[in-house]
């Protein structure tokens, strides 16, 4: 389905999958908040299995210090225990200046899991983490820049490949991210990780003889794009 997702302020175990994001714009000169936004203390969120094709900014679980909107008086956390995961994230070169793919702040317990974020140079890091309450762990993301501490937040990072090539993409330019047969450095490049068994097609993961890094598990099985995908990429 093709996806909108307002700001939700202490929401609680919220699954949001199996959606497109498609041109979430602020007008020329201004920043759009992110296409999904989970803040104010919000618990347990899972993010996955999403397509940004783009936005301004794609995810983002907690966004601002904790104030009085904050569910249950919380004091230090924005956000606590999200999944962010298995999810594609795309804006073109040229595309007007946008922001992060993927951010947590004031986050605990985040997981940053198997994304594809490809910005093509409109910002300077692909996903960040921030805050010095935030920690969490980033674990196999493929992306075509950084991924960025900030404010002295903390991080565990595993196997992520920050310099991912637009050959390694079948239909980079519609924003679809599936992995070609040039894609040697992703393929069969990570480890298992506890409980995540699908990929971006709700495919078994691992297909070959080890998980592949980002969100696309190369040929888990055959894959017939749907015709939006190739729907021109219009500008403001």
């Amino acid at each position: 389905m093709f996806g909108l997702c307002a700001p939700t302020p202490a929401g609680a175990n919220w699954a949001i999958r199996d959606n497109v994001f498609l041109r979430m714009r602020a007008p020329l000169g201004q920043l759009a908040g992110p296409a999904i936004l989970m803040w104010r203390n919000s618990l347990n969120t899972v993010v996955e299995r999403n397509q940004f094709i783009e936005c301004d900014r794609g995810i983002a679980l907690g966004l601002s210090a904790p104030d009085a909107n904050s569910r249950a008086g919380e004091t230090t956390y924005d956000h606590q225990g999200g999944v962010i995961r298995n999810n594609f994230i795309y804006r073109a070169a040229g595309s007007p200046t946008g922001d992060v793919g993927i951010t947590v702040n004031h986050a605990h317990n985040y997981a940053i899991h198997h994304n594809t974020v490809i910005l093509n140079d409109t910002f300077d890091w692909t996903i960040e983490y921030r805050w010095s309450s935030s920690s969490g762990a980033l674990a196999y993301n493929l992306t075509d820049g950084p991924i960025q501490p900030r404010d002295s937040a903390q991080g565990a990072l595993t196997g992520n490949l920050t310099n991912a090539q637009l050959a390694w993409f079948a239909n980079p330019a519609a924003g679809d991210l599936h992995l070609t047969a040039a894609a040697t450095a992703a393929i069969d490049q990570a480890a298992a990780l506890p409980g995540l068994t699908d990929d971006y097609d709700d495919h078994p993961r691992p297909a070959g003889a080890a998980p592949d890094i980002g969100a696309d598990e190369r040929n888990s099985s055959a894959f017939v794009p749907s015709s939006w995908l190739y729907l021109p990429v219009l500008r403001r």
